[in-house]
């Protein structure tokens, strides 16, 4: 059987509210010349999948495309929960004024 790269993302508590996340998988085989990697969730369902001559690039693609999708989820903080900068200077230092 080919060997497999698994990745598996769970579940995330932040204080008293507890968040569901989705779980996927990243699968790595081997298929005739190619490597393939796939892109699952944890029910099977395939959410993405590719190729690449070489095992250690097919793994670096899935990883790469697992990464591109937990960036774009719905579910990732958004750019306005960042702390207040303006009392900041440049080198984000607190300002002596």
């Amino acid at each position: 059987m080919a060997k497999m790269t698994h990745l598996r993302l769970g579940q995330l508590s932040l204080g008293t509210m507890t968040a569901q996340f989705q779980t996927f998988e990243a699968i790595v085989r081997k298929r005739r010349r190619t490597w393939r990697w796939y892109i699952c969730t944890a029910e099977g369902d395939l959410v993405m999948l590719g190729s690449d001559s070489s095992r250690t690039g097919a793994r670096y693609q899935a990883n790469r495309a697992l990464f591109m999708l937990l960036l774009n989820s719905p579910y990732r903080a958004s750019k306005g929960i960042a702390p207040d900068t303006s009392d900041l200077d440049r080198f984000g230092e607190a300002s002596s004024s």
